[in-house]
C-alpha cells in the first residue's frame, strides 16, 4: 500500500468511527511517512510499520466509560503536569539563552576578526598591540571561529525548536485520548543541508586550526620567541 492508498484508507476508518480531529490526525500521519521518507524507507515499508488503518482508527474511538475515568486521571495529570511544565519552561528558557549567548559570541568574534585585520584599536585592553602581520593572521582566524560559532547557532535553534516542538507533542498526547505519533528528537533536516553544513565545518574547523597555530607562531617570532604577552606588555 502506497502513501496516498494509506491515507486514504485511514480517512475512511476515521470517517466511519466518527472521530473528530480527523484532519489533523491525517496531517501527522502524512508528516511521519513524509519524515520516514526522507531517512530512506519506502512507501510500503512505512505503511507496514504503522500498522492497519482500521487498528489506528480503533484507537481513537472514544467509550463512554474510558472517558468518565479518564477525566479524574486528567485532573490528577494537570496538577503534576503545572510542576513538569514549569521546569520544562525553565529549560527552554536555558535553551535559547544558550543560542542567544552563541549568537553574541559569533557577532564578537567578526567584531574582532574587523579591528584585528584593519590595525584598528580603539581600546588597549581589547585589541593590545601586535605587529600588522600578526593581527592579520589572527584576525583570520577570529573569522574562522565566528563562522563556526554561527554554524553552532544555528544548529541549537534547529535543535531547541525540535525539543519544545516534542515536548508540546508529548505533553498533548499526555492528555488527548487520541494520540498522535510521536515525533523524533532528530529534526527534520535535508541531506543537502546536513552534507553542506558538515562540509563546512570540517573546511573550516581545519582552516582555523591552521591559522590558530600560523599565528600564534608569528606572534612568538615577533617578539624574538619570548612570551608576546609579556613582550608587548599586554597586561600592564
Amino acid at each position: 500500500m502506497n502513501k496516498t492508498e494509506y491515507l486514504q484508507a485511514l480517512e475512511k476508518e476515521l470517517t466511519k468511527n466518527k472521530i473528530t480531529d480527523l484532519q489533523d490526525i491525517l496531517f501527522e500521519y502524512e508528516q511521519h511517512i513524509d519524515m520516514r521518507l526522507a531517512e530512506g524507507y519506502t512507501e510500503t515499508e512505512i505503511t507496514l510499520m504503522l500498522g492497519k488503518p482500521e487498528f489506528i482508527a480503533e484507537k481513537y474511538i472514544e467509550k463512554s466509560d474510558e472517558k468518565q475515568a479518564g477525566n479524574s486521571v486528567k485532573a490528577i495529570k494537570a496538577t503534576a503536569f503545572v510542576f513538569v511544565d514549569f521546569i520544562a519552561v525553565l529549560v527552554f528558557i536555558m535553551l535559547y539563552a544558550w543560542v542567544i549567548v552563541m549568537g553574541a559570541l559569533s557577532i564578537t568574534f567578526f567584531a574582532l576578526a574587523f579591528f584585528l585585520t584593519t590595525g584598528i584599536r580603539f581600546n588597549e585592553l581589547i585589541i593590545p598591540y601586535m605587529p600588522a602581520l600578526c593581527g592579520v593572521l589572527l584576525g583570520i582566524t577570529m573569522l574562522l571561529l565566528g563562522v563556526l560559532t554561527v554554524l553552532g547557532t544555528i544548529y541549537s535553534h534547529i535543535y531547541t525548536i525540535r525539543i519544545i516542538k516534542v515536548y508540546l507533542r508529548w505533553h498533548k498526547n499526555a492528555f488527548s485520548p487520541q494520540k498522535l505519533p510521536s515525533l523524533s528528537l532528530k529534526p527534520d533536516l535535508s541531506g543537502k543541508f546536513l552534507r553542506r553544513t558538515r562540509l563546512t565545518a570540517v573546511i573550516f574547523s581545519i582552516a582555523f586550526i591552521v591559522f590558530f597555530f600560523a599565528s600564534n607562531i608569528a606572534l612568538f617570532a615577533c617578539a624574538d620567541f619570548n612570551p608576546y604577552w609579556h613582550y608587548w606588555n599586554w597586561f600592564h
